[in-house]
């Protein structure tokens, strides 16, 4: 063997070794990408309240667009996530969607509030809410609020009326 058939294995290795890397390379990439959509798909499904949990429509009574702490809509429907109801002792947490009929303003368009009850049919503790833009409280929240207020309940009042589902509620843990 020459000199020259040497020099001409070592290059055609050399390209050969270069190929493999970026044939590696290109399937590394591809398989990175696709778990981040994978990731991005699985996360976006998680953050949006609407695809992580059971929503049941509750009846809105006779203040349906009442959101106690401000006048978000006119009018509005009205869902408990029958997953998120807790009993711990003597009250109940649970997660309730106001989503807009008609609402006052266009960019509040539903509320996902957390709140906790004591089933005396009198007073509610809105704990935390979220404003969003959208129905059904999809997409990113505008804004997160932790009130810790009482509503006081009137009979017959949407609050009221998902007060009562939630303590009535057969499967609670």
């Amino acid at each position: 063997m020459g000199k020259h058939s040497i020099l001409k294995s070592k290059k055609s290795n050399s390209s050969k070794e270069k190929q493999f890397f970026f044939g590696r390379f290109f399937n590394y990439s591809i398989n990175l990408n696709m778990r981040a959509l994978v990731f991005l798909f699985v996360g976006f499904s998680l953050i949006s309240p609407a695809y992580s949990t059971s929503w049941v429509e509750v009846e809105v009574g006779d203040d349906s667009g009442d959101t106690f702490l401000w006048p978000y809509f006119y009018s509005a429907s009205r869902f408990i996530d029958v997953e998120s109801i807790v009993k711990h002792g003597d009250f109940v947490t649970y997660r309730e969607l106001i989503n807009s009929q008609k609402a006052i303003s266009k960019n509040v368009l539903s509320l996902v509030v957390e709140k906790k009850s004591w089933c005396d049919s009198e007073k509610v503790l809105w704990q935390h809410f979220s404003i969003y833009g959208s129905a059904m409280g999809q997409g990113k929240p505008i804004m997160r609020l932790n009130p810790n207020e009482i509503q006081k309940l009137k009979l017959g009042s949407a609050g009221f009326l998902s007060d009562a589902f939630v303590c009535n509620f057969k499967d609670f843990d």
